[in-house]
């Protein structure tokens, strides 16, 4: 097994998994290419979709 520094600057999360949870989805006013390591365009398509996250770790709270 190997551990893979991906680079990406935000989180991701199956839309799927997304709507199971019931987050509130939101629509991107502009689509976003997404790209694979080898600066190829990812097969999945576009991301069109995002939600708001609020995260805790102990204490401590950030907004995703």
């Amino acid at each position: 097994m190997a551990l893979v520094n991906l680079g990406a600057t935000k989180n991701f999360m199956n839309l799927t998994y997304a709507k199971w949870l019931k987050l509130p989805i939101k629509n991107l006013e502009k689509p976003k290419k997404l790209f694979n390591i080898n600066s190829s365009l990812n097969k999945s398509g576009n991301l069109k979709h995002y939600t708001d996250l609020e995260v805790q770790t102990g204490t401590g709270r950030t907004n995703l």
